[in-house]
């Protein structure tokens, strides 16, 4: 790091953000990537707001804007430099998340499919996956549960067409 990082803020609460510890720890570690680094606010000489971050923040900008999935492999959209970056700077293609998202994406289709294939069964097929999947006990549908944006970006049609 060649700038002495935001130690005044250490105790703002704005500044606090929730993620996992490999995210932040093995990849992200001290790193805040800025459009125009000269941008960069040091203690009593420049205003933070003036800072232009290259980081998607999920508190003020919804994800969705600059990245999605293909099956269980998250991507760029749009050619988007927020979303190359955070994928890279937060690990976000690291191989463990993509087994914990294709092992999801696979139920679910497999699901989708026996609704699909089997339309006899499929009131409790329909039931299973609201049960296991859309429910509050499971939240694999909740917007702040980890695998909500790659179940979003690949079933949403799905889910409109089932009336779940």
């Amino acid at each position: 790091m060649n700038y002495p990082g935001y130690f005044w803020l250490a105790n703002d609460w704005d500044n606090f953000m929730f993620s996992c510890q490999i995210c932040n720890q093995r990849f992200k570690q001290n790193y805040f990537p800025l459009k125009n680094p000269m941008e960069r606010a040091v203690f009593n000489n420049r205003n933070i707001k003036n800072e232009k971050a290259l980081l998607i923040n999920p508190t003020t900008e919804d994800p969705e804007n600059y990245i999605t999935f293909r099956k269980a492999f998250i991507k760029t959209k749009n050619k988007s430099t927020k979303g190359t970056i955070s994928i890279k700077l937060f690990g976000l293609k690291r191989h463990e998340l993509w087994e914990k998202r294709n092992t999801i994406y696979k139920l679910i289709s497999t699901l989708i499919n026996s609704i699909k294939k089997n339309p006899n069964n499929s009131e409790a097929i329909k039931k299973l996956l609201k049960d296991e999947y859309f429910n509050s006990k499971n939240e694999y549908f909740n917007s702040k549960n980890e695998y909500f944006g790659m179940i979003k970006a690949n079933f949403k049609n799905h889910l409109k067409n089932l009336k779940l």
